[in-house]
């Protein structure tokens, strides 16, 4: 529902793309909530949500934090992808690091193909 120029939403514009949704979602307090509802206003608008992924989970989660991944599979699901938090404040090293971690999911071809990213 986030605004993208004047009237018009990002949900309006996934829908005149006809692209289907990823809902990239916070580990924190509330994510639930969040991502239930951004999930759910999907639906009611039509549009196809392919998946959830948690991004920035800490190292060491506190509860919320760890029954969320859970929660939100079952829920809002399917979840495709925990991605931990990256210690640096350079955002090339960042990068270098979730590349160098899909390397090494086994999942990553599956996600890939869920998303229509390879055939």
């Amino acid at each position: 529902m986030v605004p993208v120029s004047g009237g018009m939403l990002i949900a309006d514009l996934v829908r005149h793309l006809n692209l289907p949704l990823l809902v990239v979602t916070r580990p924190n307090l509330g994510t639930i909530n969040h991502t239930f509802l951004t999930t759910y206003a999907a639906g009611q608008l039509g549009l196809s949500t392919k998946g959830i992924i948690i991004n920035n989970f800490p190292q060491e989660p506190g509860p919320a934090e760890a029954y969320a991944p859970h929660l939100l599979d079952s829920l809002c699901g399917p979840l495709l992808g925990v991605y931990p938090h990256a210690a640096s404040s350079d955002p090339w090293e960042i990068i270098d690091a979730l590349a160098a971690k899909l390397d090494r999911e086994p999942a990553t071809t599956a996600v890939l193909r869920i998303l229509g990213a390879m055939t």
